[in-house]
């Protein structure tokens, strides 16, 4: 009787290990190929065209040069590159609109407006120009700039929303929710590039250096092509998901 049980017990704890080594084969075959597919997206135009698509919004209109208010949401904090590069666009729009005011939303940290403020300043802003507006995340600096507005333009204003690529389409969703009669227009904070491939000096060899250079852009790609293409599917993935919970939540 005893001996019975215990084979129906190992019988059981055979079927679970067989069951459970199957489960284990399926989950790495699968993670495999979502590896090697993830790879083959790298190596095509898909997340650049997805961050480009990120950093653009419906219903945008009008020119930056007409805006009356710029919106900068903070970004990772300064000194930061998402921060650092939003800022630097911001004084560059400011330059073109000459009266609009810069709202820059922050989180209520004292050391941290200082430094964006002078970062600002640094870009030619006047001190009068800049304000601050108060938020954690983007729901509730876009509601504290709503509060803000009738004190800069009682008539309805234009808001030029500045921020990184992939934050763009849900600023400007966010903006949108609470300030459905302002007028938007978008500028993406992207980072610069240098306009040359880096392509080898010509010499007498001809055929030869045009091989070295197409083999000189190949190394490139893999070095910094690959780089660049998964940060932007991390980015646009990031944001499109938070874009995706801020439509459920009715923010934006």
């Amino acid at each position: 009787m005893g001996d019975d049980f215990s084979r129906q017990v190992a019988k059981k704890w055979k079927r679970l290990g067989r069951k459970a080594l199957r489960f284990l084969r399926g989950l790495l075959l699968a993670g495999g190929v979502l590896f090697w597919a993830l790879c083959l997206l790298l190596c095509t135009a898909f997340p650049q065209r997805f961050l480009n698509w990120m950093a653009h919004a419906d219903g945008v209109e009008g020119r930056p040069e007409e805006a009356h208010v710029i919106f900068v949401p903070s970004g990772a904090g300064m000194p930061s590159e998402s921060a650092l590069m939003r800022l630097w666009t911001a004084g560059e729009a400011a330059r073109r609109a000459p009266r609009a005011q810069v709202a820059l939303a922050l989180p209520a940290e004292a050391e941290q407006v200082a430094a964006y403020r002078e970062e600002l300043l640094l870009r030619g802003v006047a001190p009068e120009r800049i304000k601050v507006v108060t938020g954690r995340n983007t729901r509730e600096q876009a509601l504290r700039l709503a509060e803000a507005i009738p004190v800069w333009d009682a008539a309805g204003a234009r808001i030029l929303v500045v921020t990184s690529p992939a934050h763009v389409r849900r600023t400007a969703a966010a903006v949108r929710k609470v300030l459905g009669r302002a007028k938007l227009c978008v500028l993406p904070a992207w980072n610069g590039d240098f306009a040359s491939d880096l392509p080898l000096a010509d010499d007498a060899a001809g055929e030869a250096v045009e091989a070295a250079s197409a083999a000189g852009k190949g190394e490139l790609f893999l070095r910094y092509g690959l780089e660049s293409n998964a940060r932007a599917l991390l980015d646009a993935t990031r944001e499109w998901v938070a874009l995706l919970w801020y439509r459920l939540l009715g923010w934006a």
